[in-house]
């Protein structure tokens, strides 16, 4: 039996990830790198797959739709269920006129006409209508959708009208004639009709160019002899959005700020759509209101915020100005009495609002933060005071609140910190709460930064920015709370793009979801996400289409010195896993050691996976028969005990059958390697593989003080 190693080291625990310092420097339990992972329970765990849910996407066309009709009395009602149905995306690409080309140039060499693409989702947000129903709300390029878990998707329209039930559409000689009691339509407004259910009429379910208009009817052209159409019909116009779009919910109403260029609109029912905002008088009676405002809210590229039953603006094509809406009345503002400048004629401009708490409004600058204080009343008491001159916001949603602080993202300092002192003022931190990953935030394309976004949800924060070369946000960095730590990042094509996140109360409890240009995401969920990311296939536009990918995960730990820095020639590692789904024969789990010398490192394990089939004892054992015929899912010593869903064979659930469950694994490997300091770097790509404990074995090196490499 061979001697034991002498020298020893390694982790039973695992905190968090800590890319300040040396390997060799950090603490216990704290990794150098970690991506797509979790630190939960002492554990390095996979962060949880993203999920496509479907009341928050667009559907494609159903590849195998069933219709009928259902009669009552001398009623007949058509209908359409949709079965294999999918998810169509919310990015509008590129059209050409001719064929079906993807590109300008490949376009334009077929002699066709290309229109640029238009992007996709400009902002996401949330609405509590009057009834206490909580809606997610999207803008889209061209459209706004409201969407609700149990609702069809509905999309909102602006000046949308209700044709009275006893007024049909009627047609003759190809012009159509819709009725109602009034509408704000003009000639050449593209209306969009929905609501027409007689049989053969659906073709005026869709949008029209109006050609004419009276006080009570407008006209549009549909083929000669299409009829008459019956139904709950309704008509309004499709809500386009060119620039991002920012929703602000103020008393039972939500403000959708458009751009500097564009006009924000209002709603208040989801049934009644958008609307643009009328000037209502304000109550100056009030002791709030000195007079009442002359000008409308103005328009503005975002950072609006609703606080002391006021809406205030950072007002578009301005650096620094905030308007301030009239007490209980979001239609006016005084552009003299209620306006506040923030440090005038600096070299920065504003960012963002947000309330800090009930009285006091912190102004974001890209190079300088202030607080707006004493905000109440008539806000002749209003007061500013600067907190940093030093670093601002890089952009108008890097930030969140976390508990009594505000964590945002700057490029003076990485992520940085506001909180209250011991004496009461509020300050920044002197080293930024992302100090420990200050290798991922050098790797932040600042060009594009302004676009990163920020959430605090169920004890972790999340930020999203472009890492590399990236011109979208395209990872996710994760602090946890509960381990007093960053999880490192993740990352993913479903997370490239990613425009914001939103919490939302979804099956039962608040949940977080994210939306990128295309979908909208359920993310990090222990309850409703698997172990893989969903991928939808939008090149499949009549059903099913949505299909995984493996989360790919990466660890690097500390580096193991084995109780001194002197040179050692380390020899043996011992890594201890809990696996799940880790199949296959050209995928699997790797491990590599890693030496303090250039590119000095050696493989140790390569793509090592299991079998759903085999038993690691006895060793000969019949193999498990995966249909589960034998009722024996959870006899011990399996390699696996994932469950392959794909095939045609019946699964027989028997006693129980459990598919996520976690089978343990302890992978002792001897190699040979010199160095101060050892790390084992520890790779998947199929499966899940949770980290438990990883250990290495060295001996001493020689005693020479100086040696030749």
């Amino acid at each position: 039996m061979p001697a034991p190693f002498p020298l020893n080291d390694g982790d039973n625990s695992f905190t968090g990830v800590n890319s300040l310092e040396s390997p060799d420097q950090l603490p216990a339990g704290f990794v150098s790198e970690a991506i797509n992972y979790r630190f939960t329970s002492g554990s390095a765990v996979p962060r949880k797959g993203i999920k496509k849910i479907g009341f928050a996407n667009r559907k494609n066309t159903s590849s195998s739709p069933v219709t009928g009709s259902t009669t009552s009395g001398s009623s007949t009602t058509n209908w359409t269920r949709n079965v294999d149905q999918g998810l169509k995306s919310y990015y509008e690409a590129g059209v050409c006129s001719v064929g079906s080309h993807a590109t300008q140039s490949a376009c334009e060499s077929a002699g066709g006409t290309w229109t640029p693409p238009l992007g996709g989702i400009k902002g996401i947000g949330k609405f509590q209508d009057p009834a206490g129903f909580n809606w997610i709300l999207v803008a889209a390029p061209k459209n706004v959708y409201a969407l609700r878990d149990g609702n069809p998707h509905i999309e909102l329209f602006e000046r949308k009208v209700f044709v009275p039930a006893s007024n049909n559409i009627a047609e003759s000689s190809g012009t159509a004639t819709v009725t109602v009691t009034a509408h704000e339509f003009v000639t050449g407004d593209k209306v969009v009709i929905q609501g027409v259910t007689s049989a053969n009429k659906t073709v005026y379910n869709a949008e029209h160019t109006v050609t004419g208009v009276t006080a009570t009817t407008f006209t549009f052209t549909v083929a000669s002899g299409t009829g008459t159409g019956t139904g709950t019909i309704s008509a309004g116009i499709s809500i386009a959005n060119s620039d991002d779009v920012q929703f602000v919910q103020c008393f039972n109403k939500v403000i959708m700020f458009r751009g500097e260029d564009t006009r924000p609109m209002k709603m208040t029912e989801i049934d009644e759509g958008f609307l643009t905002i009328p000037q209502e008088d304000s109550d100056t009676s009030l002791l709030e209101n000195d007079s009442d405002g002359t000008l409308p809210i103005p328009n503005s590229n975002g950072g609006a915020l609703f606080l002391q039953n006021r809406l205030f603006v950072i007002q578009g094509g301005t650096r620094d100005l905030i308007a301030c809406s009239d007490f209980l009345n979001v239609s006016r503002f005084s552009p003299i009495l209620a306006s506040f400048r923030v440090n005038q004629g600096s070299d920065d401009a504003l960012v963002a609002l947000h309330a800090y708490d009930e009285t006091t409004l912190l102004a974001f600058k890209e190079a300088s933060i202030f607080a707006i204080r004493n905000v109440f009343g008539n806000l002749s008491d209003c007061f500013l005071t600067q907190i940093s001159g030093n670093y601002g916001l890089a952009g108008p949603k890097a930030f969140a609140s976390v508990g009594a602080d505000v964590w945002f993202l700057s490029e003076q300092r990485g992520i940085a910190s506001l909180s209250i002192s011991e004496s009461g003022r509020m300050q920044g931190r002197d080293v930024p709460v992302s100090s420990n990953i200050q290798d991922i935030i050098d790797r932040i394309n600042w060009a594009y930064a302004d676009k990163a976004c920020a959430i605090w949800h169920n004890s972790r924060y999340y930020i999203a920015f472009p890492l590399d070369d990236s011109t979208v946000n395209n990872v996710i960095c994760v602090f946890d709370f509960k381990s007093g730590a960053w999880s490192g990042f993740d990352t993913s094509t479903e997370i490239n793009g990613i425009v914001d996140f939103v919490a939302y109360r979804y099956q039962g409890r608040r949940r977080l979801f994210f939306a990128t240009d295309k979908f909208i995401n359920l993310y990090d969920d222990e309850q409703l996400c698997g172990n893989v990311d969903e991928v939808v296939d939008t090149s499949d536009t009549t059903g099913r289409n949505i299909t995984t990918s493996e989360i790919e995960t990466s660890l690097t730990t500390r580096g193991y010195r084995c109780g001194g820095d002197y040179r050692k020639k380390f020899r043996a590692s011992g890594v201890h896993i809990n696996s799940n789904g880790v199949v296959g024969s050209d995928k699997g789990i790797s491990a590599t050691a890693l030496f303090d010398g250039v590119a000095e490192e050696t493989p140790i394990l390569t793509n090592k996976n299991f079998s759903r089939t085999s038993y690691t004892r006895p060793f000969d054992k019949a193999e498990y028969v995966t249909t589960n015929i034998n009722d024996d899912h959870l006899t011990a010593y399996r390699e696996d005990y994932s469950v392959a869903l794909a095939g045609s064979d019946a699964i027989n659930p028997g006693s129980g059958i459990d598919p996520d469950r976690m089978q343990e694994s302890t992978h002792k490997n001897y190699f040979n390697g010199d160095g101060r300091y050892c790390q084992i770097k520890i790779t998947n790509n199929v499966g899940a593989t949770e980290i438990t404990d990883v250990a290495v074995s060295a001996v001493p090196h020689d005693n020479n003080i100086i040696e030749r490499r």
